[in-house]
């Protein structure tokens, strides 16, 4: 018995027990947590008469909340015409919009006489519909990002057989890494499209498009990677492992369900949701390929970038210089 408890598995297991009960429980405070507030929607009241101008009235005082929620479900905006609130819509600001038509007030009034009912439009807008927006980009999320990690591991590993002489040789080796990672991200991109598209049933209207978004989205992923582990080694492949997984709790859900504290300081700053939004502004919003999670992506492998060449002066490459 002594003899099993000294063994350092043993310990070793137990120790990990304890932290990936604990790594499983904190990933689940999104959702346990979870509560919907603020949800912005908007009214357009045609109706001049008094149901309509009661109704709206209701909608933009309604102080309704959710149970553990700290405001309320909905927050209303009122326009003048539907054109104004499609507007809202177009530009990926509210989730949908209630049409009350002009005729509703006299409707009301005579559908015993004259059995004809009026109805009040919703308008929803799918890009801003978290469930079917969600699922279209989460079936990226994975095979980008896993096989970033991995590849940034590869190339990590290869780069310790390595044995410069000097500053010119680590560079020069650091320079052709870019390269392959460049080439690399263009086939990941490409073939991931490939096997979505082919395996689960998914069609995009502009394939290279989507191709092209995603070959940005591995490279920057993997020079971000790649900036950090050279610095800190596998303990960085650790952090972006654990990163990735507090991230699928947060990518499935529409960001006003999350607690406020991930909204101000975790969600602005996490890479992999310039992944998440830019297939759904390009597949909902027709956005180009240099929309603003492009320009973000590209930002985060400069930072990736500039962090993997400036490794070349640190002090693991000074013991190796002649």
């Amino acid at each position: 018995m002594k003899r099993i408890l000294k063994n350092k598995f043993f310990a070793f297991a137990v120790l990990a027990t304890l932290l990936v009960t604990l790594i499983m429980t904190l990933a689940q405070l999104p959702t346990a947590k979870s509560t919907i507030q603020n949800v912005p929607v908007g009214i357009v009241n045609q109706d001049q008469g008094p149901i309509g101008k009661s109704l709206t009235n209701k909608a933009m005082h309604n102080k309704t909340k959710a149970a553990h929620a700290d405001h309320p479900m909905f927050k209303w905006y009122e326009y003048k015409t539907v054109k104004a609130a499609n507007h809202a819509l177009s530009f990926n600001g509210n989730y949908a919009t209630f049409i009350i038509p002009k005729d509703l007030s006299q409707s009301v009034q005579t559908v015993g006489q004259t059995g004809q009912k009026s109805t009040i439009k919703i308008v929803i807008n799918q890009g801003r519909n978290h469930t079917s927006a969600t699922n279209v980009s989460s079936v990226f999320f994975q095979p980008i990002c896993i096989t970033s990690l991995v590849t940034t591991m590869l190339l990590y590993f290869a780069s310790r057989a390595f044995q410069p002489k000097h500053k010119k040789d680590v560079l020069a080796f650091k320079g052709t890494v870019v390269g392959i990672v460049a080439l690399l991200s263009l086939i990941v991109g490409f073939v991931t499209t490939f096997y979505v598209s082919q395996f689960l049933g998914y069609h995009f209207p502009d394939s290279p498009l989507i191709s092209l978004f995603l070959a940005i989205a591995t490279f920057a992923f993997i020079m971000l990677f790649s900036g950090v582990i050279a610095w800190i080694g596998i303990p960085g492949v650790v952090i972006f492992a654990l990163l990735m997984f507090f991230s699928l709790p947060l990518m499935v859900m529409a960001p006003q369900m999350l607690p406020q504290a991930y909204q101000d300081y975790f969600l602005p700053w996490l890479p992999m949701r310039f992944l998440y939004e830019g297939i759904r502004e390009i597949l909902y919003f027709k956005a180009g390929f240099l929309n603003q999670n492009t320009w973000s992506l590209i930002i985060v492998a400069g930072i990736g970038l500039l962090m993997f060449f400036l490794e070349t002066f640190g002090k693991r490459h000074q013991k190796t210089f002649i």
